[in-house]
C-alpha cells in the first residue's frame, strides 16, 4: 500500500533519522515510551503481527464507542493524539487497501461517538477526521481495484454522518475515482435525492453533487444542482455559480450569474469585486476595471489600493488622485482610522495632523494598532500636540476598561506624555498636561496596580 505523502520537512528528518540507524533509534523510542503512553503504543504496534495490530484497532474503537469517558477540554490533546495513534497503526497493520478501507469505516463510524465523547470547542478531535483520517483512507482507497465497491463504501458513510466529518471523503473523490465512476456517483446521488423526505438530507446530497461537479470539471452539473435545489437562488447562489464557471475559465458564464443579482449588499460586495475584477483583467475590459478599482479605493483607502488603480489608469494620475481624496478626507466629519493612514503613508504630515485635530473627540483607544502607529509617527515628525492627544486616548481606553493586562503598555504612554510635555508650548484649546495628570489621578486613582508600575516624576 502507497505511504502517505510526507511534507518536504519531515521527509529531510525521516532520512536523518534513518542514517542514523536502526540501535540508536530503538533505545531513543524505548527510552520516550518510559514517559509517553503513546510512544509505548507505537512501539507495541511495531513489534505485533498485522492481523494482532488490526485485532487491537478495534478493539480501541469499541472502547472509544462504549467506554462512557467523557474528555474535558484539559484531555483533548491526549484524545487526539489516540486517535492520530490508531491511524498510524492501521497504516502499519492493514496490508491492502480493501483491509484498509473496511477498518477506515469502522473508524468513520466512531466519529459521533468520539465526538459526544468530548469537549472539542477547539476542533482538535473533527481535524483528525476531515484531515488525518481523510488522507488515510484516500491513500487506502487508491489501491482498490474494485471501484464500485469503493463507491458504495463512500456511500454508506456519507448516507450516516451526522457532524460533517465525512465531507472531506466525498470532496476527495477525483482522488481515487475515475470520471467514470464519479459519474455513476452522480447518478446515484440524484436517486437518493429523490428518495430523501427530509430537507436536511435534500441539501446533504445536493452538496454531495455539487462537490463531484467541481470535481469533474462540470459547471454545468454544478450549476443545475444548485437550481434544483434553490429554483430562485440569491446573491449568495448566483455568485457560487459564477465561482464555478469562472475557476473554469467560462469568464462570460461567469459574468451572466455575477449579473444576475447588481445589488449585493455589504456582506458579498468584495466577493462580488474579486469575481469582477478577474474578469474585466482577462477579458481586457480596463474602463470596467477601473470603476471597481476606484471603488475598492474609496471604500478603504490604502497604498496597496492606489496602486492597484494606477496600475490600470496610469501612474501619471499618482499626485492627482493624491491631492484629491486627501482633500475628500479632510472635508468629512467622521474619523476613520484607514484615512488617516493613508495621508500619514502618502507622506501629507500636515494633513494628517489637521485630520486628528479635527476628529479629536472621535479618536477611540480600542483601535490601538491604527493610534499607536500615527502617535509614533507624529512623535517622529515633530507634532508633539497631536502626539499627545493620540497617546491620551490610548491611555484612556486602557484605563477606563480596566485592563490590567495592557498596564504596562499604558504606563508607557503615560510616560510618553510626560516627555512630550517639556516640548509643548501652545495646548491650544486641550487640557495642559498637569491638568490631563490629576484628572487620571482623580478618576483612575484606585486602580493601584497601574500606578505600582508607574514612577511620578517629581516634576508633577
Amino acid at each position: 500500500m502507497k505511504k502517505m505523502p510526507i511534507h518536504p520537512l519531515l521527509a529531510k528528518r525521516r532520512e536523518a533519522l534513518i542514517a542514523s540507524g536502526p540501535e540508536r533509534l530503538a533505545e531513543a523510542l524505548m527510552e520516550l515510551a518510559n514517559h509517553h503512553p503513546q510512544a509505548e503504543a507505537i512501539i507495541e504496534s511495531l513489534t505485533s503481527e498485522p492481523n494482532k495490530i488490526l485485532e487491537q484497532f478495534q478493539a480501541k474503537l469499541k472502547e472509544i464507542s462504549t467506554s462512557g469517558h467523557f474528555y474535558s477540554w484539559r484531555e483533548i490533546s491526549t484524545f487526539a493524539g489516540e486517535l492520530s495513534g490508531l491511524l498510524w497503526d492501521l497504516e502499519e497493520g492493514a496490508e491492502d487497501g480493501i483491509t484498509g478501507i473496511i477498518m477506515m469505516c469502522k473508524f468513520f463510524e466512531c466519529d459521533s461517538a468520539a465526538i459526544e465523547s468530548c469537549d472539542d470547542s477547539g476542533g482538535e478531535i473533527g481535524l483528525v477526521f476531515t484531515d488525518q483520517a481523510t488522507k488515510l483512507f484516500t491513500c487506502f482507497a487508491t489501491d482498490v481495484e474494485d471501484k464500485d465497491w469503493l463507491s458504495r463504501q463512500l456511500v454508506k458513510l456519507y448516507k450516516e454522518e451526522h457532524y460533517g466529518l465525512r465531507e472531506n471523503l466525498m470532496k476527495s473523490a477525483s482522488l481515487f475515482l475515475p470520471e467514470e465512476h464519479l459519474r455513476k456517483l452522480v447518478d446515484h446521488c440524484w436517486v437518493l435525492v429523490d428518495e430523501c423526505n427530509d430537507g436536511h438530507e435534500h441539501r446533504h446530497w445536493f452538496s454531495a453533487i455539487e462537490s463531484l461537479a467541481v470535481q469533474l470539471n462540470d459547471p454545468a452539473l454544478f450549476e443545475k444542482t444548485r437550481l434544483v435545489h434553490d429554483p430562485k437562488p440569491g446573491t449568495a447562489s448566483c455568485l457560487d455559480i459564477a465561482q464555478v464557471y469562472l475557476d473554469f475559465g467560462e469568464f462570460q458564464a461567469a459574468l451572466k450569474w455575477i449579473e444576475k443579482d447588481p445589488d449585493p449588499g455589504e456582506f458579498q460586495k468584495n466577493k462580488r469585486e474579486e469575481m469582477l475584477q478577474t474578469i474585466f483583467i482577462h477579458e481586457g475590459e480596463n474602463e470596467k476595471l477601473a470603476g471597481i478599482l476606484w471603488s475598492r479605493f474609496r471604500q478603504f483607502r490604502s497604498i496597496e489600493n492606489l496602486q492597484e488603480l494606477l496600475s490600470v489608469i496610469g501612474e501619471d494620475q499618482r499626485d492627482i488622485i493624491i491631492s484629491r481624496e486627501s482633500a475628500s478626507i479632510l472635508a468629512q466629519t467622521e474619523f476613520r482610522g484607514s484615512d488617516a493612514m493613508f495621508l500619514l503613508e502618502t507622506e501629507q504630515i500636515d494633513a494628517t495632523e489637521k485630520y486628528i485635530f479635527k476628529c479629536v473627540d472621535q479618536l477611540n483607544g480600542e483601535f490601538y494598532s491604527t493610534l499607536l502607529t500615527l502617535a509614533e509617527a507624529m512623535e517622529r515628525e515633530k507634532r508633539p500636540l497631536a502626539a499627545s492627544i493620540l497617546y491620551r486616548s490610548l491611555l484612556d481606553s486602557i484605563l477606563e476598561r480596566g485592563y490590567s493586562k495592557a498596564y504596562h503598555h499604558g504606563v508607557r504612554y503615560l510616560e510618553k506624555l510626560n516627555l512630550l510635555n517639556s516640548v509643548i508650548d501652545d495646548w491650544k484649546d486641550h487640557s495642559p498636561h498637569i491638568q490631563y495628570h490629576r484628572f487620571l489621578r482623580f478618576n483612575h486613582g484606585r486602580k493601584r496596580s497601574f500606578w505600582e508600575k508607574y514612577e511620578d516624576p517629581s516634576d508633577i
